[in-house]
C-alpha cells in the first residue's frame, strides 16, 4: 500500500471475478496492472448478497473500500463488461474512469461470428474471425491518446474491408483503411455485398450495445495479468474449492518462492542431491531430489513416502 500510494499517476486496478462449480461461492481478484502485483482477494459467499450474479459486484466493492480505508483512490478501474459494476463505479465513483478488457469484449463478437458461420450459405464468414478479434485489439491499441468515438469509427470500417472496400467509409473520423493498397493478385475471400452472410455479420459488428461497448475499451492496461493468476488458483483451490485459507497459500506461492531444501539424504543405499523446488506441481508436501549416480528425479515426501520417476 505505501508503495501505491507514492506511485505517480495514480492506481490503475483491474478485476475479475472466478466463481466456483457450484456458483455457492467465488472470488475476485485486484490486481495493481501496472506493478503486476494483487492487491486485494475477496471470497463471496451468494447467499449473502442475493444470488450468485452479485458476487463480482460485491468482490469488486470490498476490494475498494480496503484501498479506501488506505485513502487511495483509482483514478482507473478495468474489469469485464458486468451491468452491476458498470452502474456502481458510475454513481460511486464518478472521478473513476471504467474501461473493458479487450479480451472479454473480443470473445463475445468471435462466439456470435463461430454461431453464424454455423448457418447454411455464411460458411464464409469464419474466414474472418481470426482478422475481426486482432482488429478490436488494434483499434484499442492503436487509440491511446484518441477519443472513444475514434475507436468506434475504427471498429466500424472493418465491415467495409470485409467486402474489399478501403476508402469511402461512412465515419469522417476513420473513412480509409491505413494498410498499404492491396495488390489485384490478393487472394483473401472477400464478402459480396448484398449476401446472407454479409448482411448477417454486418448486422452483428456495429450493434448499438457493441458500440458502446467498444467506446470504453481499455488501451492502457488489460486484464490478462488477473487471468493468468487464477490459472495458478486452481492449482490450490479447484474451482469446487473456496476457501481463505487456499488463496493465502496462492498468494504465497505467486510473490514468496519457497526456500526452503531438502536435506541431502540416502535412499536405498543411493546418495542423492537436493535440488531447490520452488513450486512444487507434483506435491503440495514433497520435495524434488535428483539422483547422482543414474540421473532420475525422486519425489520425498514429508511423510517419509518416495516415488522415483524414469531418468
Amino acid at each position: 500500500m505505501e508503495e501505491l500510494a507514492v506511485k505517480p499517476g495514480g492506481m490503475v486496478p483491474g478485476g475479475d471475478g472466478r466463481p466456483g462449480d457450484s456458483a455457492r461461492f467465488g472470488s475476485y481478484t485486484t490486481m495493481e496492472l501496472h506493478l503486476n502485483k494483487v492487491t486485494d482477494i475477496q471470497l463471496v459467499q451468494s447467499n449473502e448478497v442475493g444470488g450468485s450474479y452479485h458476487m463480482e459486484l460485491e468482490g469488486l466493492k470490498c476490494s475498494v473500500g480496503m484501498l479506501w480505508q488506505h485513502d487511495l483512490v483509482p483514478s482507473v478501474i478495468i474489469s469485464d463488461r458486468h451491468a452491476s459494476i458498470q452502474k456502481w463505479i458510475r454513481d460511486k465513483l464518478p472521478d473513476t474512469q471504467h474501461f473493458y478488457d479487450v479480451t472479454h469484449v473480443a470473445k463475445s463478437v468471435t462466439k456470435k461470428m463461430e454461431q453464424l458461420a454455423n448457418q447454411k450459405g455464411c460458411e464464409l464468414v469464419r474466414e474472418w474471425i481470426h482478422s475481426v478479434s486482432n482488429h478490436m485489439y488494434y483499434c484499442a491499441a492503436s487509440s491511446a491518446e484518441e477519443s472513444g468515438d475514434v475507436v468506434v469509427a475504427k471498429w466500424k470500417s472493418v465491415a467495409w474491408h470485409m467486402q474489399n472496400i478501403h476508402e469511402g467509409h461512412d465515419d469522417p473520423l476513420f473513412d480509409r483503411c491505413t494498410h498499404p493498397p492491396l495488390n489485384s493478385n490478393n487472394q483473401r475471400k472477400w464478402l459480396q455485398p448484398n449476401t446472407k452472410a454479409c448482411e448477417k455479420l454486418v448486422d452483428i459488428l456495429p450493434n448499438k450495445r457493441l458500440l458502446s461497448d467498444v467506446k470504453k475499451l481499455s488501451s492502457l492496461q488489460q486484464t490478462s495479468s488477473v487471468e493468468a493468476f487464477h490459472s495458478l488458483v486452481i492449482q490450490f483451490a479447484p474451482s469446487l474449492l473456496h476457501s481463505p485459507t487456499r488463496h493465502v497459500l496462492q498468494v504465497a506461492d505467486e510473490y514468496t518462492p519457497l526456500q526452503r531444501k531438502c536435506p541431502e539424504t540416502v535412499l536405498s543405499g543411493v546418495p542423492v542431491v537436493s535440488t531447490l523446488c520452488l513450486k512444487e506441481t507434483t506435491s503440495r508436501d514433497g520435495y524434488l531430489v535428483s539422483n547422482t549416480e543414474n540421473g532420475s528425479l525422486q519425489l520425498c515426501s514429508s511423510r517419509g513416502k518416495y516415488a522415483e520417476s524414469d531418468p
